[in-house]
């Protein structure tokens, strides 16, 4: 996909757009290496008879739930995380720390 015909969209046009970056929500990423966006979904696999599970590595408090998935930005080994509540608190957290 040529970066001059994402969405229509002259806003995304006006980042920095020759440095490597990735945008991802909702298990779908969005990514710009030299010039090309790339759009791709993200599925992982997990055998029926596989038992997973969760570990908790950071918490906020937002005071109420969460909006929608956290967007997340990496952009030159960065990691931005975007997330929103009820309670219209918007935070970016640095995700490397």
């Amino acid at each position: 996909m040529d970066r001059n015909s994402v969405m229509g969209s002259q806003w995304i046009l006006n980042f920095c757009l020759h440095k490597k970056w990735s945008i991802g929500r909702c298990n779908r990423f969005m990514h710009d290496d030299e010039g090309k966006l790339q759009l791709e979904g993200v599925c992982s696999y997990v055998s029926y008879n596989k038992r997973g599970y969760l570990q908790e590595l950071w918490n906020i408090p937002l005071d109420s739930c969460v909006d929608a998935s956290p967007l997340l930005v990496l952009n030159n080994g960065m990691i931005n995380i975007f997330i929103g509540s009820h309670s219209h608190l918007f935070l970016c957290i640095d995700g490397c720390k």
